[in-house]
């Protein structure tokens, strides 16, 4: 029995080298540099940033105090925060010694890894062992699932590589308890936090699976299922959404369109789209989608004569994942633009080729279920002494990898965080900011701005003139010049995002500090009484009316109302998830299927 265990422990010790060793390989070109992607500004940035607040005890950063100039931007009310929290993870365990871009580069290695063996966990139930192994490793080397990282720098959508298969495993058990329906909403509610977009599209997933895998009579429940998965997995992320739908009215109206043109307008990246990028990513699902078709069409064409067994064919599971390939296209077809147009919730998926990662899982479950019959019958077909599939499946790994790196691999890289460029924070400026006269300028620009075709360019060109007078500005200053014997200055003392102003007035001034004004910003005293801020109407930064007096004031975020409702939503419903996951156990999911079953 003890060799038994050991000889167990060596195996999985071996797989799991085996797909380290494949991320390790897939990103073997970072020793070069890091490459350049499309969001690498941004990711660079925001890690480092999100770090400097997290050393400074804000366990949830949403507010980027020093970011951009200085000027700090509310990105993480808005963007979904766990890739960061992976990245910070890895720079304190290197001790900072890696700096940023090493940080990142471990980050792309650690998401491969865990997107391998996420699809393992899920392909052992439904495959033997080889083809779990080797189609986990086919998973971590598709083509769209290289380009979201090492093109597009999208880590938080390639975290949905990581997630599907886990929410999967829940939704396809047969056999559905308790306990599977809150892991399965904890997963969910994980995908939540990585990535909102692709959260919202593996919702359609997890429905269609639900009521394919559902027993006959049982359609109801299989609705409830994913219903109560999608709404505790959204309520146990409460803490990040809510703040981020509630605040919508701090950010720019339609913030994903205006000021950023017609890019992240879903309409506009349909498949037939001229866009040469757009055109890359939908043929890098494709060809892994249509091998596998082929593969299921074959099977079915050559089923007597192979004498293939008819489990695949009528298998829900299967079902399940052809109907979701097929809706997954439609979407992204040109017959779906009333659906992207009018749908408003589904607009801020942005694009849809973001669907790409639901088609893969799909193709890579197809593969599973498919190919392993086909090729073993077909291998006694043909009297071979061999498995054919021992060939075949390596070599469609190793191909897959190799055509993914020499067609995609990016050229330009960077050595040094300095030489990365500083991105504006485009979706993400406050209101306060775009409705300064300085942003604003003249109503021809105002013109620019409505439409959507020149709001790009006029963003761009807004916002160099404001960043080159903004940036130039003292830390801070008064309205007007300070008589002898007055004094004004910022200083950081125990804090790099908390900073102390220290001010002697003979008469009343109004203060300017340089930071864009937010109501995440609170000026205290050293009683703790606030004084009151309110937006610049010139600039869009922090104003404060003194009197004449010794001041000693502390700059400091606070937690705002639609935060706190969202830390209690997610705090009562963990408690509620971990109550019924004690009560319940093993229990079935639905102790009133029986009756569930008559109303069918």
């Amino acid at each position: 029995m003890g060799i038994i265990t050991a000889d167990k422990r060596v195996v999985t010790a071996g797989v799991f080298f085996l797909l380290l060793l494949a991320a390790l390989t897939l990103t073997a070109h970072h020793l070069q540099g890091s490459p350049y992607t499309h969001s690498i500004g941004y990711n660079v940035s925001w890690q480092h940033y999100f770090g400097e607040e997290l050393s400074n005890g804000t366990l949830f950063p949403r507010w980027l105090s020093n970011y951009y100039h200085g000027l700090g931007a509310p990105v993480f009310y808005f963007y979904a925060p766990l890739p960061f929290y992976l990245l910070a993870a890895i720079d304190i365990a290197l001790d900072g010694s890696g700096g940023t871009l090493v940080a990142l580069s471990i980050g792309y290695v650690v998401i491969y890894l865990l997107s391998g063996l996420a699809m393992l966990m899920f392909l052992s139930r439904h495959t033997n062992r080889f083809w779990a192994v080797g189609l986990s490793l086919l998973y971590m080397a598709l083509p769209y699932h290289y380009i979201d990282l090492e093109i597009r720098g999208a880590l938080g959508e390639a975290f949905a590589y990581i997630w599907i298969p886990v929410i999967m495993m829940g939704v396809c058990r047969s056999e559905k308890h308790w306990n599977t329906l809150l892991a399965t909403a904890l997963a969910y509610g994980l995908l939540v936090l990585s990535h909102l977009p692709s959260a919202l599209l593996a919702g359609l997933m997890i429905l269609i699976f639900s009521l394919c895998m559902a027993p006959k009579g049982g359609r109801f429940s299989g609705l409830l299922f994913a219903t109560l998965v999608g709404a505790l997995g959204i309520l146990s992320s409460a803490f990040y959404v809510v703040p981020a739908m509630l605040m919508q009215n701090t950010i720019p109206a339609n913030a994903w369109v205006t000021a950023s043109g017609s890019h992240f307008l879903a309409t506009n990246w349909l498949i037939g789209n001229p866009d040469m990028i757009s055109g890359y990513f939908y043929k890098a699902f494709a060809y892994n989608y249509l091998l596998a078709m082929a593969v299921v069409l074959l099977a079915w064409l050559f089923r007597k004569r192979l004498k293939l067994s008819d489990a695949p064919f009528v298998s829900p599971l299967a079902m399940a994942a052809i109907l979701m390939g097929l809706l997954s296209w439609l979407l992204m077809s040109e017959l779906a633009r009333p659906i992207w147009a009018h749908v408003k919730v589904l607009a801020q998926v942005q694009f849809p080729w973001r669907l790409g990662p639901v088609i893969d899982f799909c193709s890579i479950l197809l593969l599973a279920l498919f190919a392993p019959p086909l090729l073993q019958q077909l291998a006694a077909r043909l009297r071979l002494s061999w498995r054919l599939e021992y060939l075949l499946l390596p070599l469609l790994v190793v191909m897959m990898a190799a055509g993914v790196m020499h067609h995609y691999a990016p050229t330009k890289r960077f050595l040094s965080v300095e030489d990365v460029p500083v991105m504006c924070p485009v979706e993400y400026r406050p209101k306060w900011l775009v409705g300064s006269e300085l942003y604003r300028e003249s109503d021809a620009h105002a013109a620019l701005m409505d439409d959507i075709e020149t709001a790009m360019g006029a963003h761009k060109e807004s916002m160099q003139r404001w960043t080159a007078v903004v940036a130039a500005l003292p830390a801070v200053d008064a309205e007007r010049a300070l008589s002898e014997g007055e004094s004004l200055r910022l200083a950081y003392t125990d804090s790099t995002t908390n900073p102390t102003i220290t001010a002697s007035l003979k008469a009343p001034a109004t203060l300017r500090v340089r930071k864009v004004y937010y109501p995440y910003w609170q000026l205290l005293d050293d009683k703790g009484s606030p004084y009151t801020l309110y937006p610049d109407p010139e600039t869009g930064l922090l104003l404060v009316d003194l009197p004449a007096g010794e001041f000693r004031l502390q700059l400091r975020g606070h937690i705002l109302q639609p935060e706190k409702i969202g830390f209690a939503l997610s705090a009562v419903t963990l408690l509620a998830i971990l109550a019924f996951w004690r009560l319940f156990g093993q229990r079935r999911f639905m102790a009133v299927n029986s009756l569930v079953g008559k109303t069918d």
